[in-house]
């Protein structure tokens, strides 16, 4: 039927080949123009196809990678969220601005300590070697200065009553008591001096340790941020990456549908076929 259908067929286009006349042979008129129309029909119908058909798959392999680059995008942001949560990370700079000022501030503190520490360690090693009137503390003292004068007259009158009385004389003994006292109180007096200058050195020494596990503690804070900022920088270039590729294959899907119904005005029939 096929064959003789296709031998019925008589097809002629027009100068300019922008139409086509198809005609039939057959015993009636109205299989004629069932004929004729059916034809023409099934050419529009095989011209759309041919046209439209690659466009439909490459659409239906858009929008499969669409979908596949909208899991993705969802996976970036999902992973960006939770490490944002889990870390305290919200923006990239603010948090480890405060922790750089801190350590700032630490660091500066270790460093007037250390500069005072480095002083009162070297008053100190003068206590401990002697001379306590090559200590400038000491040298410096009021009462230190005015039990030194006392003592010195003490022990110059103690000389004078030790010259002309005997040791068990009342008046020696008095003024030997005058002498030993202020001895002791002299003593006394550059003893809390000096343990004075040695506590200020010990105090020193342990702000010293303690700033410097700070800043220790501190940098390596100052480090972790530093890493997990870095780390969010890559989860939010990861997502941007994929939020462009989920929109390039989006727009070519939407310029492919385009494509497709743009063909369905391609290809019309101008006048049917009738009796």
């Amino acid at each position: 039927l096929a064959t003789v259908l296709l031998k019925s067929i008589k097809v002629t286009s027009s100068t300019d080949g922008t139409t086509i006349a198809i005609g039939a042979e057959w015993s009636s008129a109205e299989r004629v123009a069932e004929i004729a129309n059916g034809f023409a029909n099934a050419y529009k119908a095989a011209a759309l196809e041919l046209k439209t058909k690659p466009a439909q798959e490459y659409a239906e392999r858009f929008a499969s990678q669409v979908r596949e680059h909208k899991a993705k995008v969802e996976e970036a942001q999902n992973k960006l969220t939770k490490f944002q949560r889990e870390s305290g990370i919200i923006t990239s700079d603010e948090r480890i601005d405060v922790e750089n000022q801190r350590l700032q501030e630490l660091s500066s503190q270790l460093v007037q300590v250390q500069s005072a520490l480095s002083e009162s360690r070297s008053r100190s090693n003068v206590t401990v070697r002697g001379g306590d009137m090559a200590i400038p503390e000491v040298v410096a003292n009021e009462l230190i200065q005015t039990l030194t004068s006392e003592l010195g007259r003490a022990e110059a009158k103690l000389g004078q009553v030790s010259s002309t009385y005997g040791a068990n004389h009342p008046a020696y003994l008095q003024a030997k008591a005058e002498a030993d006292g202020l001895r002791t109180r002299l003593d006394t007096e550059i003893s809390r001096v000096k343990s004075s200058i040695r506590t200020a050195n010990t105090v020193n020494l342990q702000r010293e340790k303690e700033l410097s596990a700070a800043v220790d503690a501190q940098k390596a804070k100052v480090l972790a941020l530093r890493g997990k900022r870095d780390q969010v920088a890559i989860l939010q270039q990861d997502l941007a990456s994929a939020q462009k590729a989920y929109e390039l294959v989006e727009r070519r899907l939407t310029e492919t549908t385009v494509a497709m119904s743009a063909g369905f005005s391609n290809i019309s029939i101008i006048t049917p076929a009738v009796v």
